[in-house]
């Protein structure tokens, strides 16, 4: 299954910033390029659709909600 050109961005971003927790308005100002406003839906389900997607498992990396911090990229 291939990404979308969204997903495909915030894939690259996790992975240039592999094991570093990151804040949703700083994901969003930095993959979308736009003011972080009313993003949180779009981004929730952005990386709903990336966990879901089976060749990101394949790769042994999970995307992780760090409660209060934002989501984190790590090796499974």
């Amino acid at each position: 299954m291939l990404l979308k050109t969204k997903e495909f961005s915030l894939l690259i971003f996790f992975i240039k910033n592999e094991g570093h927790n990151m804040d949703a308005d700083y994901i969003y100002k930095t993959v979308w390029e736009l003011p972080a406003n009313n993003f949180n839906l779009t981004l929730k389900k952005h990386i709903s659709e990336l966990r879901k997607k089976p060749e990101n498992r394949k790769i042994g990396y999970t995307i992780i909600s760090v409660y209060g911090k934002g989501y984190c990229f790590i090796r499974e």
